[in-house]
């Protein structure tokens, strides 16, 4: 299919290109040893959104200046002892990368590019260690030219700002969210695609709210919409829940009363009807929804039970969605921090807990560290002069690409890309560029190419390609003042960068043996062990964090489902069932006024929830016949003290069946009135 770049798309890439070529004019002017890095960089740090830019920009320029410092201080003293050289700089990079993938924000460039910039700046200088200084003031040099020219033009022409994407996004999640509660409030099943869209939509969003502080106009805002997002999850696992308790009353006989529609058409239209609408509006609501749990808890048997589980949610939703609305109005007002209400929960961001996979950062740092430290060996052993770029590059691939789900995979398809731009720079070196005089020619004839180039990397989808191609060909063209081309430098050049890649290859698919599916399992496995320990946490449960780790784990789970082989039977209800869990032990968790056999029978409960998921966890069949059994008879001792089913242990309980046995037969208790009481909700 032909590739036709939209407008912003040829934007983007004219924008960037002419700050390359202004990048460069300057490193010239300047007589910088390697203009060229300075060209690359823009690449490198060249995003579409200017808080992005400038974001990605800073914490390149501060990664750059520790890395330099690291260079300056080791390779002059180690350089007469060039294994233990080796090990310091690869046990660097891979240090430097273990920090970088436990931190979810821009920060995390800081450390990588400290990583990696010490290898760049540190292996070449081995032949020469008395001019290291030298060298690391010029990388310095040229990367901040690199990335003030970058950011100069990013802000200054045609700015495409991350606070008008966000509006956007915002609107159209909000749609989504509205569409589906409106399924939920009359029965029917949100489509399983549109679940793993809203929660691939909110992690993507987060993504883009930790830039707004980089806008200048937009500074502070970032606590904001870090609260938006997660009441954004919150909000799912409740829709979810509401779906489930009215698809169950829509088969029971006057399951759901006249009044109980009216008061749900009454909430989807008060939710769709936009941000005018604010408490003023959701007061009345939730007014009788506490009219309406009076009355529930009057009618006797499943439907009462049923009706109290669904109320109790539907007040979740309006309160959640009410505190979106006051955020949305703060912010859109310009006003800063939080508005006073919402000042705590487990939306707020203050001390977030947010998920940090320790086990993916190690393995990674390992295969950084081994990839380098085995080039750096190849170096020594042949004593080969373009060695020390095959060290660089497996340093720098194996940084820039931890991340992935399947960098082994992602490091492969850089290294293609890397030889296919090696191919155009044989091309402008042997062919075009000898024939070019003047810095306008060369404009013209790198034009194509670049803007080319340039469009590849404005879409999320061919980003990567167009990275890969534009940076490695700015990087190897080594565009200098006095042009000069030696074909065995660019065929040993080519050969250290193939050689480089080709072990970070290697070594990351031994080491990090890790892809989408066993990224999924393992995060899944995360979330069925936090459930199983609050369960027996008990009173010691720390409530917040152990919501927020599982709704952020929502966000990074769903996401990734689409991507699973079609064997794998994990769906986004799966894990919106599992956060339904963890809330509704938080239920249970916090109540401390049932009557004590009661509590007993709760003890139990959770001790069953503990160990369905531990044997989930060792892969084992997870009995769900010993869970309903301790529900049931929790609920038998509900019914025998009398205690108000209003109180959160049934809320618990009834979400805790629902959640996990949704199938099961429903519980019965005969008593003198022959009253059936039914957990089916």
């Amino acid at each position: 299919m032909l590739f036709v770049p939209r407008l912003d798309e040829l934007v983007f890439s004219v924008k960037t290109f002419a700050s390359a070529m202004l990048a460069l004019y300057i490193s010239l002017a300047m007589d910088l040893s390697r203009p060229a890095w300075a060209m690359g960089t823009v690449f490198i740090v060249a995003q579409p959104l200017s808080g992005a830019l400038a974001s990605k920009a800073l914490f390149r320029g501060l990664g750059t200046l520790a890395g330099g410092i690291f260079a300056i201080l080791t390779v002059p003293n180690l350089v007469n002892a060039p294994e233990l050289l080796s090990l310091v700089l690869s046990l660097w990079v891979g240090g430097c990368l273990y920090f970088s993938l436990l931190d979810r924000t821009p920060r995390s460039y800081v450390f990588m590019l400290a990583g990696y910039t010490a290898a760049i700046i540190g292996f070449p200088s081995v032949a020469d260690p008395h001019l290291v200084f030298d060298t690391a003031v010029a990388r310095v040099e040229e990367i901040t030219v690199g990335i003030i020219s970058a950011t100069v033009v990013g802000r200054i022409v045609l700015p495409r700002h991350v606070g008008t994407v966000l509006l956007q996004r915002l609107t159209d999640w909000f749609a989504g969210a509205d569409a589906w509660a409106r399924d939920a409030f009359s029965g029917g099943i949100n489509a399983e695609a549109d679940q793993g869209r809203l929660a691939a939509d909110v992690a993507e969003m987060r993504g883009l709210a930790i830039h707004l502080d980089f806008e200048p106009h937009l500074v502070g805002t970032t606590r904001q919409m870090h609260a938006l997002h997660g009441r954004m999850l919150m909000l799912m696992p409740v829709l979810s829940a509401i779906g489930d308790r009215v698809a169950v009353l829509a088969r029971e006989e006057d399951g759901i009363s006249s009044e109980l529609r009216s008061l749900m058409n009454d909430i989807a239209e008060w939710a769709e009807a936009g941000p005018s609408r604010g408490s003023d509006h959701a007061d009345p609501l939730l007014r009788r929804i506490g009219a309406e749990l009076a009355a529930a808890r009057a009618v006797a048997g499943r439907v009462g039970v049923l009706r109290l589980s669904l109320l109790s949610r539907l007040r979740d939703y309006v309160e959640i969605r009410l505190e979106l609305r006051l955020l949305w109005l703060h912010m859109s007002q310009g006003k800063g921090g939080l508005p006073r209400s919402l000042q705590t929960g487990v939306g707020n961001p203050r001390g977030y807990t947010a998920h940090a996979d320790r086990s993916i950062a190690v393995l990674s740092a390992i295969g950084a560290s081994t990839a380098t430290a085995l080039a750096c060996l190849f170096w020594i052993i042949t004593g080969w002069p373009e060695g020390a770029i095959a060290a660089q590059m497996a340093a720098v691939a194996c940084s820039i690409l931890a991340a992935q789900d399947d960098p082994a995979r992602a490091i492969a398809g850089f290294l293609r890309n890397t030889l296919w731009a090696s191919f155009v720079v044989g091309i402008y070196l042997f062919l075009l560029l000898p024939h070019v005089t003047g810095f306008l020619p060369l404009v013209i004839v790198l034009a194509p190419y670049f803007l080319w180039v340039g469009t590849l990397m404005a879409r999320p989808a061919t980003f990567g390609l167009g990275m890969a191609l534009s940076v490695n060909t700015a990087v190897l063209l080594g565009i200098q003042a006095q042009f000069s081309v030696d074909f065995a430098s660019y065929l040993n050049s080519t050969l250290a960068t193939v050689l480089g890649m080709s072990l970070a290859v290697g070594v990351t698919r031994i080491i990090r043996f890790t892809g989408v599916e066993w990224r999924v399992r393992h995060l899944l496995r995360k979330n069925w062990r936090e459930i199983a320990q609050a369960a027996e946490q008990g009173d010691r449960l720390d409530t917040r964090p152990f919501a927020q780790l599982m709704l952020d784990r929502l966000g990074l789970i769903v996401p990734r489902l689409s991507a699973l082989s079609a064997d794998h039977t994990t769906t986004a209800r799966d894990v919106i069932a599992d956060v339904r869990v963890g809330l509704n032990i938080i239920d249970l968790q916090g109540d401390r006024h049932s009557a004590p056999p009661v509590r007993q029978r709760v003890a139990a409960v959770l001790q069953a929830v503990s160990a369905f998921y531990r044997a989930q966890i060792a892969g084992q069949e997870a009995s769900r016949t010993d869970l309903v059994k301790a529900v049931d008879v929790a609920l038998d001792a509900v019914a025998d003290t009398g205690t108000d089913r209003s109180a959160g242990v049934v809320q618990g309980l009834v979400g805790i069946r629902r959640a996990l046995a949704p199938d099961a037969a429903p519980y019965r208790r005969s008593t003198r009135e022959d009253v059936e009481i039914s957990a089916h909700g």
